[in-house]
């Protein structure tokens, strides 16, 4: 598809990471201008630019299936925010077979950003239990025995009352999933994600509260008298 202005948008994006450009570049996306543009942001040298592409693909959802893995390459990128977005692309575009890409992602358990961390235990709290137990397949210690309980816990083959000990375990790992695990039944039994946000864990206590917050004001949109 030949574009020009779409053209004179990626590189002002590139450039720049102008907001409005930005914007205007995700409709001609919309519109069909090819995806695949996008790698000359993702694997920029420039900062800015690959902050924007990460954002794009987020934005673009599963349109942007033909680049998503490119994408996924920025797990360790240095800057938070594009580690974030690439989160938020694994849960709209990954599948089971993909399971190397999920226990990637699973390694952002130790993320040195609070940022990460949250959209890491989201994104967990939220993918099916296929993908759940094809990342679990490819870890390994703590990080594959948690992930294995989160698959139990959403295939309902054990039940809600061990997120309990799950957020009292010893190990880092099974603490901070069972987060993921009290967000992923909070809608039908929400004193899990009360009791994680009440936790003498401070690294389980500032995500559970910071989840149970977001959740509380989804449900005040949505119109649910629970809160």
């Amino acid at each position: 598809m030949s574009d020009p202005e779409a053209f004179r948008l990626l590189q002002t994006v590139e450039e720049s990471g102008d907001v409005d450009a930005t914007m205007a570049l995700l409709r001609k996306f919309f519109r069909g201008f090819p995806v695949e543009h996008l790698r000359r942001l993702l694997f920029s040298d420039n900062r800015v630019a690959v902050k924007s592409g990460a954002f794009l693909v987020t934005e673009l959802g599963k349109d942007a299936q033909p680049i998503w893995k490119d994408a996924a390459t920025l797990l360790t990128y240095p800057d938070h925010q594009v580690r974030g977005d690439v989160l938020d692309s694994i849960l709209l575009c990954s599948q089971p077979a993909d399971g190397a890409i999920l226990a990637s992602a699973a390694n952002l358990l130790n993320d040195p950003h609070p940022y990460v961390r949250w959209k890491l235990l989201r994104l967990f709290a939220t993918l099916d239990p296929d993908r759940l137990e094809s990342a679990a397949r490819l870890t390994s210690g703590d990080e594959s025995e948690a992930l294995t309980w989160l698959t139990d816990l959403a295939k309902e083959t054990v039940p809600a009352d061990t997120i309990g000990s799950a957020l009292a375990s010893p190990a880092l790992q099974m603490r901070l999933i069972a987060v993921s695990g009290a967000l992923r039944v909070f809608k039908n039994d929400p004193q899990w994600l009360d009791l994680a946000a009440r936790s003498e864990h401070e690294e389980v206590a500032t995500n559970a509260n910071d989840l149970l917050s977001l959740e509380k004001d989804l449900a005040k949109i949505r119109g649910d008298r629970h809160y």
